[in-house]
């Protein structure tokens, strides 16, 4: 993963990130976290000409545009995950070429890849055997949830991978999007994950 200088972004395999989903120990959704380097720089993975740009979801037809986040002293933040956004009939833009909010509209939680993360065995802090993360769920289910959706976790869905195949809660969703995203060329930005080689592109 990289982040900063001239190959600005976040990359999985080579492939460019849109967002990122962060689940704790519980394999719980996690939302509005702030993601830091081991440098203190903020992290993140839509550049300035990304935002202006319409980016497709996978069975969503009109475009989204991804919105920051903001601090307390009113300044934007890009490094807030997931990130949220609106789609293309939601916006209007202002002056600076970017898309805004239109009256009476707020940036919308994003499809994640997964509604919970497999859960982690917890290393024991008396040098015992690691245990399951508290009120981890003895399995996790890996159905997306839609655009808007509400991100609580919800029940295993009976899709579990057998016992001995690891689920990768912590890959976030490639983005096959060329550097110059654009409406003709914009390919599916956020694919569920659960474990298996990329795709192509």
């Amino acid at each position: 993963m990289s982040a900063g200088g001239s190959g600005s972004g976040v990359f999985v395999d080579g492939s460019p990130v849109s967002n990122l989903f962060v689940y704790d120990a519980s394999g719980r959704a996690l939302q509005d976290v702030q993601i830091f380097d081991d440098q203190g720089r903020p992290v993140r993975t839509i550049t300035a000409e990304g935002a202006t740009q319409p980016w497709t979801l996978p069975d969503v037809e009109q475009g989204w545009y991804f919105q920051p986040s903001f601090s307390t002293d009113g300044r934007e933040r890009w490094n807030v995950y997931p990130l949220r956004g609106l789609p293309e009939d939601a916006v209007e833009w202002d002056g600076s070429e970017r898309p805004v909010p239109l009256e009476g509209e707020q940036p919308r939680s994003m499809p994640s890849p997964f509604l919970q993360a497999q859960p982690l065995l917890v290393p024991s802090t008396t040098g015992g055997t690691p245990a399951p993360a508290p009120d981890a769920a003895p399995d996790a289910g890996t159905a997306p949830a839609g655009p808007g959706a509400p991100t609580t976790p919800q029940a295993p869905t009976g899709d579990e991978p057998p016992a001995d195949q690891a689920v990768d809660g912590t890959t976030a969703p490639s983005a096959r999007v060329p550097g110059t995203p654009s409406p003709a060329t914009a390919t599916p930005v956020l694919e569920a994950s659960t474990g298996a080689a990329p795709s192509g592109g």
